[in-house]
């Protein structure tokens, strides 16, 4: 008897999970608050259930997607560190989260019940290991865990089946059929993809997950930016099968992105104000002509460099490091590099002028001024120096100078005043035990035959090559 009330019980929980993730409202009846002291048994149960079903479908992941696949060590390591980071703020203790990594070109992530996180080789490849983008893929992953929508989908693709094949399993009837039969289910959930609510509520939590872990909201933008910059007809894509990239889901990623900056407010003048229009590294004078051109004199060299030929400049800023000038002409901003090349512009901005640009000191964000062609507002904005999505921070009537401090963006008006808009604190990943590279001998040629004297006087020799040290990645 007492077996048969725990399978009621049970069959009774996930029911509730089915009419949950429908959409549909229901309250318990009130001889149902005598059993809430067997609540905790059942969510138990449940969550047994989650990850036998979880560790099922894992197994039939792994055979599908070619196995796990190891980064080289170092990678390894921010990879872990990025997840580990992540896990640390999710809220569900009955889990217990582990991270895998598939050994296919394919580009894609899934999460399946139970917190077993995946991502593909491929996806890896395509961000870059850029660490914000990531930790928006792993945080967004993370957070379907969180929300239960494995579960719930399960549920709904299964219906009464599986409340029946649960009431066997308890009664040990079934053995591990159900679970397999549930298992090979949430596969199938997990590669044609989540519903669009879910994937809105795990793009909400996975944000705070990552802001919280210490990451910029704006990385799933940017993860997103990454992947649609790829060719889908030569790409294996499976992304955008199962997470949607409509304008919509992006729109909402970045107003969220925006909260979490502080709003413009009066402020102090910055502690310091870098130099950023000179060369960090004493090589390049960037100026403009009497008609406004660009011209760049290399004083190494002792000559003209003719970078962005016909460019009308408006200002430019080094990069902190010296590895790039941001150029801002009538037609957007150009990113050179020390060799000048980027002939393209970072951003083209045809809807207005550029007036001010400055760096971040990490040099990972450029903020920028534009003002619209009918002279009204202008509009600060900051955008990732390998993104395409920009975030406008603040609108002012009017700017003199933008700063971008330890402090924040700083920004004085035409009154003298300076205003101030804070971004949310991120923190970089730094591993406390970083491995050394090891320069390890390996032979750049092969042995040289040479052949000395003629006749019976000949000889044959076999000369070792000197060793070249290459660094051994």
């Amino acid at each position: 008897m007492r077996a048969f009330l725990k399978s009621a019980r049970m069959t009774c929980l996930l029911f509730l999970v089915l009419l949950t993730a429908a959409g549909s409202m229901m309250l318990l009846p009130a001889e149902a608050a005598a059993e809430e002291q067997d609540g905790d048994a059942d969510e138990a149960e449940l969550d047994t259930f989650e990850k036998d079903v979880g560790q099922e479908a894992a197994k039939q992941i792994l055979e599908h997607y070619g196995g796990e696949y190891k980064l080289p060590f170092t990678e390894q390591l921010i990879l872990d560190e990025i997840f580990d980071r992540l896990v640390a703020e999710a809220e569900r203790t009955d889990v217990r989260y582990s991270l895998t990594i598939l050994n296919t070109r394919v580009a894609n992530a899934f999460a399946l019940p139970g917190g077993f996180i995946f991502i593909t080789r491929g996806l890896l490849n395509h961000l870059d290991m850029d660490e914000q983008a990531i930790a928006a893929v792993l945080g967004h992953e993370i957070a379907h865990v969180e929300e239960r929508h494995g579960v719930k989908a399960l549920a709904r693709r299964m219906g009464l089946t599986i409340l029946v094949e649960l009431g066997l399993i308890f009664f040990n009837v079934h053995d591990h059929e159900a679970i397999r039969t549930a298992g090979a289910a949430m596969v199938e959930i997990a590669q044609s993809g989540w519903s669009r609510e879910a994937e809105y509520e795990a793009d909400e939590l996975g944000a705070e997950l990552a802001v919280r872990a210490g990451f910029d909201p704006m990385g799933a933008v940017y993860a997103i930016d990454h992947l649609k910059r790829l060719d889908r007809g030569t790409e294996p894509l499976a992304w955008f099968r199962t997470h949607p990239s409509d304008d919509d889901r992006q729109s909402r990623l970045l107003q969220q992105a925006r909260s979490h900056w502080d709003d413009a407010a009066d402020s102090e003048a910055p502690q310091a104000i870098p130099q950023g229009m000179e060369d960090p590294r004493d090589r390049f004078v960037v100026s403009d002509d009497d008609a406004g051109y660009a011209q760049i004199y290399d004083a190494l060299q002792e000559r003209y460099r003719e970078w962005l030929p016909g460019v009308q400049l408006l200002t430019w800023q080094w990069h902190p490091e010296g590895s790039y000038v941001a150029l801002a002409g009538q037609e957007g901003i150009w990113l050179l590099d020390r060799y000048g090349r980027g002939e393209t512009p970072w951003r083209g901005r045809s809807d207005g002028s550029v007036l001010e640009i400055a760096w971040d000191p990490s040099g990972q964000r450029l903020a920028y001024v534009l003002q619209s062609d009918d002279e009204g507002a202008h509009q600060v904005f900051v955008g990732y120096l390998h993104g395409d999505t920009d975030l406008l921070i603040a609108e002012t009537d009017s700017l003199q100078q933008l700063v971008w401090s330890d402090q924040g963006i700083f920004w004085q008006k035409d009154d003298g005043n300076w205003r101030r808009a804070g971004p949310p604190a991120l923190e970089p990943v730094v591993l406390d035990h970083p491995v050394p590279r090891v320069l390890s001998p390996t032979a750049a040629v092969r042995p040289e035959l040479s052949v000395e004297g003629e006749g019976l006087d000949r000889t044959i020799r076999l000369r070792r090559p000197p060793t070249i040290y290459s660094n051994d990645k």
